[in-house]
């Protein structure tokens, strides 16, 4: 996503009372600027909760960069911004009384991800802050990648709660006693600089922390069908070992990727994998994926996510029609390290005369490698022996319908 705005009044995104959600793939770019190339206004401004985080159906780590005058982002009253994946460059080249993520009456809340928040005007009269937290409270936990702050006046401004434990702040790269900074007091900021966590020994002996249980093995991919009732569709899943409960994410679709899935239900705890919406159009294609998560820190992290699905309602329309299963020609297939196998299969409708969902919409078979230290597989089906081992391959329909294939790599 990328968009220029120009005038000082100029907002890119500007909401109230609702949540923002923001889903990074790529790199997207917000610049609010005047006429003459000077930066001005506000990138995004908000009166409700922002959440920054990766988009699910992305291999990669996205970024968001955003330049304006008086503020990056800004919340005012009564929202938190969520920061859990992706890499947030936020710079501003202020006016006065400024900041480059500020958040009035919330928390800002990083548990993954990083966050880069610059003020880097030189000229500067009053407060100008990288972050700025008023009447909340900054959180950062263990998963956050990277936290910089800069700021002519402060790097940080508002109360720090740094909840790393054997960490501390320092304003050069490396760990040098004389560049320490420990752990600060509430309402205490930091002055001018560049904070990056690192590891520290305090010089006052601090009580042994109680051992924490040894969190459960995450393994498994929550692989999501999607079953048609005539105005209902049931979505099910492979459960995730060590999970501790499940998002699912649902919306209308109209075949041409420009609606996104949103949040429909959490199913807390281990033991539930199915759920149905009910009230549909009949013969309206949807969307669907799920998201397995644990709690840590108090805070929601994902940890394994399905790919993203279509099925249609009725299971067909007037020209379409959902497959009805998967058949492969093998489904336990023994190779060689550095050698491959075609996989050959085909996708049995569920009403004949009718076609499958178009390849635009979605691929009529797609792969998925339930461990890819020991196998790889192409989109077209080949599978590529990486070292000594078993997992499988799943071969399936844009609807979910798959087929296990076993594979051993000698």
């Amino acid at each position: 996503y990328n968009y220029t705005g120009t005038g000082d009044d100029t907002t890119c995104i500007a909401i109230s009372g609702e949540t923002l959600n923001i889903e990074l793939k790529g790199e997207s770019n917000i610049i609010i600027k005047d006429e003459d190339g000077n930066y001005k206004g506000v990138g995004i401004y908000m009166s409700g909760p922002v959440n920054i985080m990766d988009d699910p159906d992305s291999d990669g780590i996205g970024q968001l960069n955003i330049n304006a005058l008086n503020k990056a982002i800004h919340i005012w009253y009564q929202g938190n911004l969520t920061i859990t994946g992706g890499k947030s460059n936020c710079s501003i080249y202020g006016t006065d009384n400024c900041a480059g993520v500020c958040v009035s009456h919330g928390d800002i809340i990083i548990s993954g991800g990083s966050l880069i928040a610059k003020d880097e005007n030189e000229d500067v009269q009053r407060s100008c802050h990288g972050i700025a937290v008023f009447d909340g409270k900054l959180f950062i936990y263990e998963n956050a990648e990277e936290v910089t702050a800069v700021g002519p006046t402060e790097a940080i401004s508002g109360e720090i709660h740094n909840v790393l434990y054997g960490k501390a702040w320092t304003n050069l790269e490396g760990t040098g006693d004389p560049d320490i900074i420990p752990p600060l007091s509430a309402g205490s900021g930091l002055p001018s600089g560049k904070y990056k966590k690192v590891s520290f020994q305090p010089e006052e002996p601090t009580p042994t922390p109680e051992p924490t249980p040894t969190p459960a093995k995450i393994s498994g991919t929550p692989l999501t069908t999607m079953k048609a009732g005539d105005t209902s569709m049931t979505i099910a899943w492979q459960k995730v070992t060590g999970a501790e409960g499940y998002d699912i994410f649902f919306s209308r679709c109209d075949g041409k990727g420009k609606t996104t899935a949103k949040k429909a239900q959490t199913i807390n705890g281990n033991s539930t994998f199915a759920w149905t919406r009910s009230g549909l159009t009949a013969g309206v294609s949807y969307k669907a994926y799920v998201k397995a998560y644990v709690m840590k820190n108090g805070s929601k992290q994902y940890v394994a996510a399905s790919p993203l699905m279509h099925a249609y309602t009725k299971g067909y329309t007037k020209r379409y029609t959902n497959a009805k299963s998967v058949n492969v020609k093998k489904t336990k297939v023994s190779i060689k390290k550095g050698k491959t196998f075609k996989i050959k299969a085909k996708v049995k409708k569920l009403k004949k005369g009718k076609k499958l969902m178009p390849t635009k919409h979605e691929l009529k078979l797609r792969y998925l490698s339930t461990d890819t230290s020991i196998a790889t597989v192409s989109k077209k089906g080949k599978i590529k022996g990486v070292k000594a081992g078993t997992c499988y391959v799943y071969a399936y329909a844009h609807n979910g319908v798959f087929k296990k294939i076993k594979v051993t790599v000698k």
